[in-house]
């Protein structure tokens, strides 16, 4: 009797095991999926920046360039040149 009590506690244990292993795997890869969908905005979020960096870049190394500053003036600033008219669309 205590040996197929033994094996009956046995199993039990092992289908304890087995239930906690596999909710534990089911967690584990719904935090996975949450990781990797971070690190993709992350890694667009940085694609951008780089892009941002690179014309903030050219425009801080053509800063005497005529055509930079006009380009600053009109499309940051909003700056038009005397008697010039500006029509804007949507």
């Amino acid at each position: 009797m205590k040996k197929r009590r033994f094996g009956i506690l046995a199993k039990l244990l092992l289908v304890v095991l087995v239930i906690y292993a596999a909710a534990s795997l089911i967690s584990m890869s719904g935090k996975i999926k949450t990781a990797m969908n971070d690190q993709k905005e992350i890694e667009k979020q940085v694609e951008e920046l780089e892009t941002e960096n690179a014309a903030l870049n050219y425009a801080i190394e053509n800063s005497d360039d005529e055509k930079v500053i006009e380009d600053i003036a009109r499309n940051d600033l909003g700056l038009v040149y005397p008697g010039e008219k500006v029509f804007i669309s949507d």
